[in-house]
Order: structure tokens, then C-alpha cells, then sequence
């Protein structure tokens, strides 16, 4: 009664036409953020660049020097004394952002590379992340022939080490250790990962090639005319190469239709697909010489402006002596997509419909006034998936099925409209609310065709404003909001109708009360790192999956004691869980309103049941660091899986477990996986589990033609009858 108080409440400011700001009739494609440093601290007087994403050959003719290789910037600021920044754009798309930081007075602009992240797509109104500008260090390579004498006007190409940036790798991080501890966090919305160009500088007189990179760790490759192409990893800043000299390798390069091919870009790549180092491009005769690449099976990537590709084993290298070998390539014709995009209400064309290559957003067209477009690609014999991004339309993908020839047929793609949900973020006090994140989850346990399961969430702007993406009409939607320091605030929406004007959403957050507890086992000892959470209670036409995140969830300290700093009035059902403990049902529990601790009292974890046992091969020997999982038989709702690893004497431990019988999932290096169905537990006996080891198999892929195809990926999936005893869900036998 108390949570349908709350929300009869709630709902009768969910629509209003007071201080809530209506949408606009045109709502304009917007990324709005700040820039800090690896300190936190606001970074202003940057520029930062929206630009439609450019193209692998784009960006690989722009670090060659080429002047406006990359597509014209869409927008373009400065980053204001708190680091912020606001960027639009014409159209939904796919964007990156870059970010160019000022070089010092004594270095060249070009020897720092740009932060970038993407935008796939920019759509609607975004308010991202803290975007983190890196520190930058000096690095150095030395380029040096046989003699020991410096090399001068040799490319160097560096590409920073991007697991070495904190802000590359802190949201990665904390991912990783929510997944570890069975939690999940619903407040990295919008994030812009920042990640680096590569850079390229030429070598002066002393043979010194000077970077100012985001780590000290990097990459590097160069190239010089007459010598072989040389890769080395920096080492604190440094790196010194010793080149072979070798006359090279001439490239003549003709297109598709017989005739040479000038601006061919030519990437060095250590295996068929790789995309490496840009190393040269074609002159107006269609030919350039090329240094010989090294690595177990070295190949050139040959890339056309329209996407026409080629790949070519690289030669042996010639001695300096005999002169160049010479290579003729012929380009494949690029790929041909035709298709047009409509509503798929009316039947009517999409103007201005971006269309691109799942995966390459650089790879792209968008639809005319027709709805027609003409993707050029490179050439493919997969499936390959394209993502259409409209404003006012529900983003979609399609599969298109890549035949042998050189242009599909039309491929036609309906987009649906979306009904933006928008509207304002307060306290109880009217002021309005920046940073709150808001979800929009489909209700009644409803699955809307190409809506994720688990949305990320839209962020309020400064103003308190915020909008959310991706609904459709005809559904009902739960508005899930929350910020540091407030209560979780829900709202349900009545289902919108289309053709009919879409008011503004107010949502209040409160402060919310605290609450808190205790947990301990069935001898009354305190039970430490359990995690609690407190779930939305459900409706009878709902049910709870794993992707059900908590309206709060905390760990208990030391003492078993729990606490919620800011929670709600409301219903709620509880749940505790550890890893050494059996599952318990879930309780429920009222918060109501008040300004005083909320005490829920102690909560009991019961030991559980246990499994102990050996794991063997045929010849009797202990089998170490085999994986063993568990699932408990028998027993309703989600049960918690228990895992343990085999020790040197092939021996696990399993505890925890929720009923007497469970599904044990054994694997290890060399052996298939094996399921041993409805092992008792509590047995005095240890489990003897003996693996077999599993046959092998190889062949070799050609394609049509009868060419190895290398880089291939095989899978070998074993067909199981689970009918037979054992838990499909414990790990696919793959």
C-alpha cells in the first residue's frame, strides 16, 4: 500500500506543463560533457571536434600527411574554464569526437596524438561521461642503418599503448571487479572510451624521431626508402632502431577495370585481415616501392578510396644489389550495397537515414531524398550487419547476405518511429537535478523487437533536462532515476499513443531514509561480504531474470552489518547471498517515510551443503587446476552456482550448495567437458570423477576457387542430449 501511495504520487506529477521545458520541434543531435584530467580536474581551452567517423583509408591517408584526408569537422569548440563542452550535429549518425590538446611551444602540433572516442550513434540529446585528457610523455626513436649512422626523413608510425591510460582502462576495471563480486553497476552510462590515434613523425638529421605520447609505452614501426620496414616496442619513452637496407619492393597497382591506380593506400599486416601501420600510397602511375615486411607471413593491405581491396603476400626481400622485385596487384572491386530506408507505418522514404557497416562506422552512406543509399564496402564473403540511425526513428540492423558478385540487390530497411521520452530531473525542493541517470525498462514482462534488454541509461543535463532514446509507442515504460546521494525513484508511464502530442516527465528525487542490518549464519556468528540488495517487487505478469539490476545493493563489513544511506519509501524484496552460504528466499520488506534510522534486524545465511572430491585422469593421475561448477537440483527459482579449482593433488572443494543433489561441470586443459548429473552432497566419501581425454580434429579451409583460407575461425560444438541427466546452463560444450 505504501509503494502504490508513492507512486499514485508520483504519477500525479509525471505530467506537467510548469518549469518543465517542452521538446523542441526539431530536437537537435547533441553530445554535451566535460573534460578532466587524470586527476579529475576540469581541462579547459581544448578543442574538441565532432566529425562524422571516418574510414580506415581516411585516416590512414591523413597520418601520411595528406591534406583533408578526413571527412570536414560537423561542429567544433573550446572547452570552457570547468572543462565542458557541447557539440551538434545536422543528423543521427555515427561520430567521433577528438579531442587536441595544445602541444608545447618547442614541439610540432602533429607529434601528439588526438583522444578520440566514439558516438555510434549520436542521436537525440547525450549527455556523456567525463571524457579523461591523458598526461603526455616524451618519446624518442632513434632510427640507425647497419653502420651505426642515423637515418634521416624515415617514417616513424607510433601507436600508444592504450591498456597503460587510466581512463582507458578505470571504467574497464570496475566492470570486471562488479562482475567478480556478483554485482552490477547501472551508472556508466554514455561512457566515451578515450583511445589514441596512432602518430607519425619523420626522423631528422640526428635520426631522432620526437612524440609527446598519453603513455610512455608504444608500438612503433618505420618505414625509410631503401631499408626493410623495422617494429619495436618503446621501452620508458625510448627506442632504437638498426634498419636492413634492401632496394625494396615495387608495387604496380591497376583497379578493377585493368587501369593503374593512383592514392592506393598500402598498410603493412602480419596476417590476412590485420590492419596495421600505413606505410606509402600510389603515384599518379599507380606504383611505389615498398621496404619487405617481416613476421611468419607478412602481407600488404591494399585499400582503394571507394574501398576496392586487395591482399598480397610480400615477396622475399632482394639483396641491395640485384635491384627491385617487382609485384603487380589488382585490386577487387568494392562491394555494392543498394538499398532504401522507409517508415515502416506509412511506407513513406527516409530522408537522411544514416546507414553503415556494424563494426566500421567509417563505412557508411545516407539515404536521400528517395530513401535510397549506395554503401561501397570492402569485399566480403560473410554475412555482414548494417545499423540504420534516424531522428525520430527507432535505430535498427539488418543482415545482408554477401554473394560472390559485385553489387546485391536493394536492400530494403523499415524503421520504425520512436516516441522520445523527455522531460526534467528535481528534488523536493524544485532545483533541478544534473549527473541523475534515468532508464527506460518496458513493462509487463513486454519484449519490444530490437530494444536491449538491459538499456543504458540517459544522463540530465545541467538544467536537470534529459531525454531517452530508442522507445516506441504502444508500450508501457518504467522511468527508473537516480543520483549520488538520492533515493531510487521509479515512475511507470501509461503507453503512448502516436499521432498524439508527448508532455514532458517530471521526476522528484528524494533523499531518501537510511536502512540497516545484520546478517549471520545459523550459529549466530556474523557472516562478512555478504551482498544484500533490495529489489523493485514485481507484477504478476513480470518475472525476475538476471538482468534485473537492484534498486540498491551494498555488502555487509565486518560485523554483518549492512546499511543504505538513501532508500526510498516503498516495498521492496531482499536478497543475501555469499559464495559460502546456501541461497535463502527472498524477504520482503516496507521502508516507510521517516528521518530516522531504518533497523531491519539480523537475517540468517544457512551453511548449506557440501561436495568434496578428486579429479583423475584414465591413468589415475591428479588432474590440477581443473574447473569445477555446480548447480543445485531440485530447487525453485535461480539458484547460485558454485565454483572451485582442482589442486595439485586433484582435489575441490565445493560449499554453499542449496539442496542435496547438484549438476557438477568439470573441464580442463586437453580433456572435453564433463557433466556428472545429480551428485549427492554432505557425502563422507569424496566424488571420484575420472576424465577422458577427448579426440582432435584438423583439416584445412579453402574457399570456392580452392585458395587457403587463413585467419579462419573454427568452432566445434558437441550436440548433447541434456534429457539424459545434467544442466544445459552450466557451460556450453563448445
Amino acid at each position: 500500500m505504501a509503494l502504490l501511495q508513492a507512486l499514485l504520487c508520483l504519477s500525479l506529477i509525471t505530467v506537467t506543463a510548469g518549469p518543465v521545458p517542452a521538446q523542441p520541434a526539431d530536437w537537435p543531435n547533441t553530445v554535451t560533457g566535460a573534460l578532466v584530467d587524470e586527476r579529475g580536474l576540469p581541462v579547459a581551452d581544448v578543442e574538441v571536434v565532432l566529425r562524422s567517423y571516418p574510414s580506415d583509408y581516411e585516416v590512414g591517408r591523413h597520418l601520411l600527411g595528406a591534406a583533408n584526408a578526413l571527412p570536414e569537422a560537423v561542429d567544433r569548440t573550446v572547452s570552457g574554464s570547468d572543462g565542458s563542452y557541447s557539440l551538434s550535429a545536422p543528423r543521427a549518425g555515427p561520430y567521433r569526437i577528438e579531442i587536441w590538446p595544445p602541444a608545447p611551444e618547442d614541439q610540432p602540433a602533429e607529434t601528439s596524438p588526438l583522444v578520440h572516442g566514439a558516438l555510434t550513434p549520436l542521436k537525440g540529446f547525450q549527455v556523456a561521461e567525463p571524457i579523461e585528457v591523458p598526461d603526455r610523455h616524451h618519446v624518442a626513436v632513434r632510427v640507425l642503418d647497419a653502420d651505426d649512422q642515423p637515418v634521416e626523413g624515415a617514417l616513424v608510425i607510433a601507436d600508444p599503448d592504450p591498456w597503460r591510460s587510466p581512463g582507458y582502462t578505470g571504467a574497464l576495471r570496475q566492470r570486471r571487479n562488479e562482475a567478480r563480486d556478483g554485482r552490477r553497476s547501472r551508472l556508466l552510462a554514455q561512457q566515451i572510451y578515450p583511445t589514441f590515434h596512432r602518430q607519425v613523425s619523420r626522423t631528422g638529421t640526428d635520426g631522432i624521431a620526437h612524440f609527446l605520447m598519453p603513455t610512455a609505452e608504444a608500438n612503433v614501426a618505420v618505414h625509410a626508402k631503401g631499408f626493410s620496414l623495422g617494429e619495436a616496442r618503446t621501452q620508458s619513452g625510448r627506442a632504437v632502431f638498426h634498419l636492413e637496407r634492401s632496394a625494396g619492393i615495387r608495387l604496380r597497382v591497376r583497379g578493377p577495370e585493368g587501369r593503374p591506380e593512383p592514392e592506393v593506400l598500402v598498410r603493412a599486416a602480419s596476417q590476412p585481415g590485420s590492419r596495421r601501420a600505413p606505410l606509402t600510397v600510389t603515384d599518379e602511375t599507380g606504383e611505389t616501392v615498398v621496404g619487405p615486411v617481416g613476421g611468419s607471413e607478412p602481407i600488404w593491405a591494399l585499400e582503394r578510396a571507394d574501398h576496392a581491396f586487395a591482399e598480397v603476400p610480400v615477396p622475399a626481400s632482394p639483396a641491395a644489389d640485384t635491384g627491385e622485385n617487382e609485384v603487380d596487384v589488382r585490386l577487387e572491386a568494392p562491394l555494392r550495397i543498394p538499398g532504401r530506408v522507409v517508415d515502416t507505418t506509412s511506407g513513406l522514404s527516409i530522408q537522411g537515414a544514416a546507414v553503415w557497416v556494424r563494426g566500421s562506422p567509417g563505412v557508411g552512406d545516407s539515404s536521400g531524398p528517395t530513401g535510397t543509399f549506395d554503401l561501397s564496402g570492402q569485399p566480403s564473403r560473410q554475412r555482414m550487419h548494417l545499423v540504420v540511425a534516424a531522428t525520430h526513428y527507432r535505430s535498427a540492423t539488418t543482415e545482408v547476405a554477401v554473394s560472390g558478385a559485385g553489387r546485391l540487390e536493394e536492400v530494403r530497411i523499415g524503421l520504425e518511429p520512436s516516441v522520445p521520452i523527455h522531460g526534467l530531473v528535481t528534488d523536493s525542493s524544485a532545483a533541478p537535478v544534473a549527473g541523475a541517470k534515468i532508464w527506460a525498462t518496458p513493462r509487463g514482462g513486454d519484449l519490444i523487437p530490437g530494444y536491449p534488454i538491459d538499456p543504458s541509461p540517459t544522463t540530465s543535463a545541467a538544467d536537470g533536462t534529459f531525454r531517452v532514446e530508442e522507445t516506441a509507442y504502444g508500450y508501457t515504460y518504467r522511468l527508473t532515476a537516480h543520483a549520488p546521494g538520492y533515493a531510487y525513484t521509479l515512475v511507470d508511464l501509461p503507453p503512448f499513443e502516436s499521432g498524439r502530442a508527448i508532455e514532458p516527465v517530471q521526476l522528484v528525487l528524494q533523499r531518501g531514509r537510511r536502512v540497516v542490518g545484520t546478517v549471520v549464519d545459523d550459529q549466530g556468528g556474523v557472516v562478512a561480504a555478504a551482498h544484500v540488495a533490495l529489489l523493485w517487487p514485481l507484477d504478476e505478469s513480470e518475472f525476475r531474470s538476471s538482468f534485473d539490476a537492484p534498486a540498491t545493493a551494498t555488502t555487509t563489513d565486518g560485523n554483518g552489518a549492512f546499511a543504505f544511506p538513501a532508500t526510498a519509501p516503498g516495498r521492496y524484496e531482499m536478497r543475501i547471498t555469499h559464495s559460502e552460504y546456501a541461497e535463502s528466499p527472498p524477504s520482503d520488506i516496507e521502508v516507510t517515510a521517516g528521518g530516522s534510522d531504518l533497523d531491519l534486524g539480523e537475517f540468517s545465511l544457512a551453511a548449506g551443503q557440501r561436495i568434496h572430491g578428486i579429479v583423475t585422469g584414465t591413468d589415475g593421475q591428479p588432474v590440477a587446476g581443473a574447473a569445477i561448477r555446480a548447480r543445485a537440483r531440485y530447487q525453485t527459482g535461480n539458484s547460485a552456482e558454485r565454483e572451485s579449482t582442482t589442486d595439485a593433488d586433484g582435489r575441490f572443494r565445493l560449499v554453499g550448495l542449496s539442496s542435496d543433489f547438484a549438476d557438477l561441470a568439470v573441464r580442463a586443459a586437453g580433456y572435453p567437458l564433463l557433466v556428472r548429473p545429480g551428485v549427492r552432497a554432505n557425502s563422507e566419501a569424496p566424488v571420484r570423477i575420472e576424465l577422458v581425454p577427448g579426440a582432435s580434429l584438423h583439416g584445412r579451409i579453402i574457399d570456392n576457387g580452392g585458395n587457403a583460407v587463413a585467419g579462419g575461425r573454427v568452432r566445434l560444438r558437441i550436440e548433447r542430449d541434456y534429457r539424459a541427466g545434467g544442466d544445459p546452463r552450466l557451460w556450453e560444450p563448445e
